[in-house]
């Protein structure tokens, strides 16, 4: 179980943020081309 605590605390600092500022800009874009 310690290789998937360790895999989710990767996914939660690297994966999540990445995500999140993808759909960010994903929104931005979509905001500014109307």
């Amino acid at each position: 179980g310690l290789k998937i605590k360790r895999f989710m605390k990767g996914y939660m600092t690297y994966v999540l943020p990445v995500l999140v500022m993808f759909v960010f800009i994903m929104g931005l874009v979509g905001i500014v081309n109307g």
